[in-house]
């Protein structure tokens, strides 16, 4: 049985699981992030919320993840041990994490919490609407169409056929609200995009073709600065795609085998540089982020910087890139939850 320690330290509430395809990679996340907690000073209770959706405090050490060794919370009992932390840090990835649901809940209950607030975090979840939102203000994002599964499949083969030609070939075809590449194929030809488009609805209704761009795969990492207009922007880091046998960044390549290679920092010249860190601050400021953010972008051969994705909850996995871009900046990974902290709202 957890059980709660009684000490002067402050207490951070971790809450990680989820009734996302997520849920495996939000245990590691939450395990790195206690670690962290721990070296840091900081008293942690950890919150974890099975694939039904029931919490327990439970720590994410324990062998089984599914054991029962834990503490089960009732819908009351949720409420009052999460209101006995100073602040939460959400490690829920994917939908109900990432999408804005706990922050929501958590807002609710007046507890502070690290991590975007209800409606950035939507927005970003939602890859057609992040798009929206950084065409409005002139971000350069990749062509793409968006289709609705519910719209029929003879309707969207006979739209699709109107609107795509060789020139929009490769292409990737990808659920708007999933993350770590569930459900993302890349289509050399019509036929493939049927069936990406088969795969991805498995994850959401809604759908995103989108042209592949010719570039190197960056990363930028933010974290929210005393003003809105004055994030901190770690260096940009690489996903070495051209220099593994994978296609493109899939959900194996990143959690499961680490064969596609991470330079932290990326080679760039200072003018690279600035265009990546410039375009990764200005679109946490459009997007309205809090707290934390990853922003996935490719670098064109002529230094464009055009924006794929913006991730507000990012992994805290032992390999992944939020944490290993802040090591190289400066900041380790205990000093890096000391700053996050600061940011809880």
């Amino acid at each position: 049985m957890f059980m709660r320690k009684i000490t002067n330290k402050e207490v951070i509430g971790v809450i990680y699981g989820g009734k996302s395809p997520e849920h495996n990679v939000s245990i590691t996340s939450a395990k790195n992030i206690c670690k962290g907690l721990d070296a840091a000073g900081f008293e942690t209770v950890p919150f974890y919320i099975n694939e039904k959706g029931n919490w327990f405090i439970q720590n994410p050490n324990v062998q089984n993840p599914h054991d029962k060794t834990g503490k089960s919370l009732t819908d009351k009992n949720i409420i009052k041990e999460l209101k006995k932390s100073n602040s939460a840090f959400i490690a829920v990835h994917g939908n109900t994490g990432e999408d804005g649901q706990i922050a929501g809940f958590l807002q609710t209950l007046g507890v502070k919490y690290i991590g975007c607030g209800i409606e950035s975090s939507a927005i970003c979840f939602d890859k057609h609407r992040t798009k929206l939102a950084l065409q409005a203000r002139g971000i350069p994002i990749a062509p793409y169409l968006h289709i609705d599964i519910r719209d029929g499949f003879s309707f969207i083969e006979e739209y699709l056929n109107t609107k795509l030609d060789k020139t929009f070939f490769p292409c990737f075809i990808k659920p708007c609200r999933s993350g770590s590449s569930y459900g993302v194929t890349k289509a050399q030809n019509f036929e493939e995009v049927l069936k990406g488009i088969k795969t991805a609805s498995k994850y959401d209704y809604s759908i995103l073709i989108e042209k592949a761009i010719i570039g190197r795969e960056i990363e930028c990492a933010v974290i929210e600065g005393e003003t809105a207009n004055m994030p901190k922007i770690s260096l940009p880091a690489e996903i070495g795609i051209q220099n593994s046998e994978n296609s493109f960044y899939s959900t194996a390549a990143k959690y499961e085998n680490d064969s596609v290679p991470l330079t932290a920092p990326a080679n760039l010249n200072t003018e690279q540089v600035k265009i990546i860190q410039s375009t990764a601050a200005t679109s946490y400021a459009v997007l309205e982020c809090q707290s934390l953010a990853r922003i996935d972008m490719f670098l064109t051969p002529n230094n464009q910087a055009i924006v794929n994705e913006v991730n507000t909850i990012p992994g805290f996995t032992p390999i992944s890139q939020y944490p290993k871009m802040w090591e190289v900046s400066g900041l380790d990974l205990s000093n890096l939850l000391k700053e996050l902290i600061k940011t809880a709202h």
